[in-house]
């Protein structure tokens, strides 16, 4: 998996190509574009190192598609579906309408809570 992979996967979702870009640069720091990365010391996983309550609703999200939440896949239609319909939709909404570079990094701030 690298960034072309999830750019890709996330235009294929819906996204713009800056957004996809800034979410993969965002993976790379956060789990080197590793769906299983975990941080046991702040109890975060995943390609943005969900924690809490973010986390359990990842776990809750594959399962009910029957599929792995350690999955790329999954992952990447769950912070789709994070950003425009689940919990997150407000911090979502900020990032998807940021239109330069900027915008777009202070916004996923909110979003990805790094």
């Amino acid at each position: 998996m690298n960034g072309d992979d999830i750019v890709n996967g996330s235009v294929a979702r819906g996204l713009r190509p800056a957004h996809a870009a800034m979410l993969a640069g965002h993976m790379e720091q956060e789990s080197s574009f590793d769906p299983q990365a975990w941080n046991g010391k702040e109890a975060a996983g995943g390609l943005i190192q969900w924690r809490k309550d973010r986390l359990a609703n990842l776990v809750s999200f594959a399962k009910k598609a029957k599929k792995q939440p350690g999955d790329i896949e999954t992952q990447l239609d769950f912070l789709v579906h994070e950003m425009t319909a689940g919990s997150e939709k407000s911090a979502g909404s900020n990032f998807l309408k940021a239109k330069t570079p900027e915008q777009m990094n202070k916004a996923l701030r909110g979003y990805i809570r790094y």
